[in-house]
């Protein structure tokens, strides 16, 4: 776990500044979808399962590049939200988030019990 949050710390205040001037702050926020949809799919297809480096490099790569989507949804709100109501627009994405957390995480924990490959097949599916 420890290593997970340092990745997520990583991403988010190393390779999000100097990506986002780069590319731009939409781009990354599909950058960090595909590079979670990716990953989520070579879990699901068992290619992790053929080497232990191969699963330490998704991790990785994974974290990291999910790490970009985080701030994308705080910046992008405040570009877009009208500045009179940009606590009621946070607080709705902030809740949406930790609704649809919670509720992904049930249903992923039914879809687990059928088949663990199936429950990636998923979570790729819903990030792409």
């Amino acid at each position: 776990m420890t290593s997970f949050i340092l990745s997520m710390a990583i991403g988010q205040m190393v390779v999000y500044p100097l990506v986002s001037k780069q590319i731009g702050v939409a781009t990354c926020g599909i950058i960090s979808g595909c590079v979670g949809s990716v990953a989520n799919f070579c879990y699901a297809i068992g290619f992790t399962a053929k080497a232990p480096w191969c699963y330490a490099a998704v991790i990785s790569i994974s974290v990291v590049g999910m790490a970009l989507g985080g701030p994308v949804i705080n910046v992008l709100m405040a570009d877009l939200a009208d500045p009179t109501r940009m606590g009621f627009y946070m607080s709705l994405v902030e809740i949406s988030q930790q609704t649809g957390r919670i509720i992904f995480s049930i249903a992923l924990t039914y879809i687990y019990e059928r088949s663990m490959r199936f429950a990636f097949t998923v979570t790729a599916a819903c990030l792409a």
